[in-house]
Formats: C-alpha cells, structure tokens, sequence
C-alpha cells in the first residue's frame, strides 16, 4: 500500500471506531438513566409501603434492591437484518421460530 492509501485507511478506521464510541456512550447513557429511574421508583414505593405498613410489600421491595437492576431490551432482528421494536412484530418472529 502506498502511504496515502494508508493514511485513508487509518482516518476511516478512526471514523469507525468513533461512531462505535457514540453508539456505547448512548447505550451507557440509556440503562444508566433507566437505572437511576427504576431505583427512585423502587425508593419511592418502599417509602410508601414502610408508611403504610405494608410489610408484605415492603419485604418484595427489599428483595428487588438484592436482586438489582437488570436492563431489558425490546429490539431484535428480523429475517431482513432489520432492527423490529413493536411487540406484535417480534412475536410473529418468534412464532416462527417455535
């Protein structure tokens, strides 16, 4: 290869590598956000049992801050290579498939 060619090379590898760091930033951001959504809720409604009295719920509660936030994602692919996020979608995918 000659070094222009080379240098072309290495700028859209770096082009690539920086979209690839946008995209993780994004998806960091995303569950972070749900994360600190999710325990302010769980928060909130533990507050509201304790107050109440609840202890059954208030007991549900303490076992979800064990078992910690777990992210879902609703995005699969299709059979064309294309992401599908509607539910009715991805059940005719997976029925498909069963």
């Amino acid at each position: 290869m000659t070094f222009p060619h080379l240098l072309l090379r290495l700028l859209t590898l770096r082009v690539v590598d920086d979209n690839l760091n946008i995209a993780k930033r994004e998806a960091v951001r995303h569950f972070g956000n749900g994360k600190n959504a999710y325990l302010r809720a769980k928060f909130e409604e533990t507050e509201n049992n304790s107050k109440i009295k609840n202890i059954r719920n208030l007991c549900r509660g303490f076992n979800d801050f064990k078992k910690g936030y777990q992210p879902i994602t609703n995005i699969v692919k299709d059979e064309k290579s294309d992401l599908v996020e509607d539910s009715h979608s991805i059940l005719a995918g997976w029925k498909k498939w069963c």
